[in-house]
């Protein structure tokens, strides 16, 4: 028999992917650091055998899931062995237990996000979920989906010491130069935010780009010593957007094609 109080001779685990995520998010930067705080429309793919009709029978009778994803666009994740982290929530300086965070610095790269299912789309040839409010990388590998139980997965007396509540910060400032807006205008003669992207019409797309940035996609560190104005660059639905922050402000410098989409 084996023994249990030993690390060394636990079996190793393997997952069966059953698809993935195709979100806007290019880059981990401008991901909310909670699922839901922005509700970003994205596709859940999935993979043969799990794209039959049989296995999303009954489905048409929920409206949010639980995602169950790997961490795979994190390399560092990959590797971590680290018992304490530095969370966000706690200015990105203090070390906590690993075990009391949602850090993706993790034994294992596994993420677990409640999002909200708009519309299943599954015809003999494809399986896809539109999903709304994700916080994961295009791209992300989904191991296992489980439909949200309103009297089993609320908890009325829960408490988190750390992170009780949502912070208590002031959305930023978000503002469009003129050519910024000047680039999303050309963008949209050119379809580039018609029905059958995300976005369903440039005021979706950016009001989406201003909600997220509003939330201050900010390493905490750079916040608290921000002093000068200063320019930070992301990719973003294939686009790559130019913005700058001072104070409590952020001004959209930019927004154009990435050099790939060219």
């Amino acid at each position: 028999m084996a023994d249990l109080n030993s690390f060394s001779e636990l079996d190793a685990v393997s997952f069966h992917v059953i698809g993935y995520v195709e979100s806007p998010f290019n880059e981990k930067f401008l991901i909310p650091r909670q699922p839901g705080l922005v509700p970003i429309l994205s596709k859940l793919i999935f993979y043969p055998p799990y794209n039959d009709a049989m296995a999303f029978d009954g489905l048409e009778g929920v409206t949010h899931l639980w995602l169950q994803f790997l961490f795979d666009g994190h390399k560092e994740a990959k590797s971590t062995s680290d018992l304490r982290v530095r969370p966000p929530r706690l200015g990105g300086n203090k070390k906590v237990g690993v075990f009391s965070t949602r850090s993706s610095f993790r034994p294992n790269p596994i993420g677990l996000s409640l999002v909200k299912l708009q519309r299943i789309d599954v015809t003999a040839a494809k399986a896809v979920l539109w999903i709304e409010g994700v916080d994961c990388l295009n791209g992300t590998k989904i191991i296992d989906i489980k439909p949200y139980l309103p009297y089993a997965d609320i908890a009325l007396e829960a408490c988190n010491a750390m992170a009780n509540v949502a912070p208590q910060k002031e959305a930023l400032k978000v503002t469009w130069s003129a050519t910024a807006t000047d680039d999303v205008l050309n963008l949209n003669a050119e379809n580039y935010f018609d029905s059958s992207s995300f976005w369903q019409g440039i005021d979706n797309f950016k009001s989406s780009l201003e909600a997220l940035l509003a939330l201050d996609p900010r390493p905490s560190y750079q916040v608290k010593n921000a002093m000068n104005e200063r320019h930070y660059g992301v990719l973003f639905s294939g686009l790559d957007i130019k913005f700058s922050c001072l104070d409590e402000q952020i001004s959209i410098l930019r927004c154009q094609l990435a050099p790939n989409e060219l």
